[in-house]
C-alpha cells in the first residue's frame, strides 16, 4: 500500500506498507526478506539533487538504491527499497522514516507489519486403548508439539465418544518451538 504527497518539486509517497507472514521455522530461518519501489517525481522545470537517510530499528535492515541522484525537470527515478527482518523481531507493526532531501525535506514512512504463525504437529490422529482389562488401567499417550517456533499453541481436547472412565485434560499447550505429552 503506498500514499503520496506532493510539497515543493518533489512528490514522494507518504507511506509504503511492506507485510511479513513468519511461516518457516525459527531454526533454518534466520530472517525474512521482501523488495518493494517507490518513484520519486520532479514536478517542476529544474534538476533537483536527492539524498535519501533512514535509521533501522534493532533487527531490521533496510537498504535503498539508489539513495541518491539527480532529477533532472519532470524526470521520475524508481526507488528500489530491500527490508530485512530478523525472525527474532516480535510480532508487531513498525516504523523507519525515509528521510528524502532535496528541495525540500519529504517523509515516507515505512510500516512493516510482523505476523508470526504457528504450525501444529500431531503424533496421532485418533488413540486407540485396544482390550482394557477392568482392574487395570491404560495410559496411551499424545504428543502434540509447535514446529515453527514463533508462539505457544493451546489445544482444546474434546472426547467424542467412549465410556466415563476415559479421561483427557480440556486443553494442552505446547511452547513455542516445542512439544507437549
Amino acid at each position: 500500500l503506498i500514499a503520496s504527497h506532493k510539497a515543493c518539486a518533489l512528490t514522494v509517497p507518504s507511506s509504503i506498507t511492506v507485510n511479513f507472514v513468519f511461516d518457516k521455522p525459527k531454526s533454518t530461518t534466520p530472517y525474512y526478506t521482501k523488495s518493494t519501489s517507490f518513484t520519486i517525481e520532479n514536478n517542476e522545470n529544474k534538476t533537483v539533487n536527492y539524498v535519501i537517510t533512514w535509521i533501522s530499528p534493532s533487527g531490521i535492515s533496510v537498504s535503498v538504491s539508489p539513495d541518491s541522484g539527480t532529477l533532472s525537470p519532470y524526470e521520475s527515478k524508481t526507488i528500489d527499497e530491500d527490508v530485512r527482518v530478523s525472525s527474532r523481531v516480535s510480532e508487531g507493526t513498525y516504523y523507519v522514516d525515509l528521510t528524502v532531501s532535496g528541495d525540500g525535506s519529504y517523509n515516507v514512512r515505512l510500516i512493516i507489519n510482523v505476523e508470526h504463525t504457528v504450525k501444529l504437529k500431531v503424533d496421532k490422529t485418533s488413540l486407540d486403548f485396544g482390550e482394557v482389562d477392568v482392574s487395570e488401567g491404560k495410559v496411551v499417550r499424545l504428543t502434540i508439539s509447535e514446529i515453527l517456533g514463533y508462539k505457544d499453541v493451546t489445544v482444546s481436547i474434546t472426547k467424542i465418544r467412549g465410556k466415563d472412565w476415559i479421561s483427557a485434560p480440556s486443553t494442552v499447550t505446547a511452547s513455542a518451538g516445542s512439544s507437549e505429552t
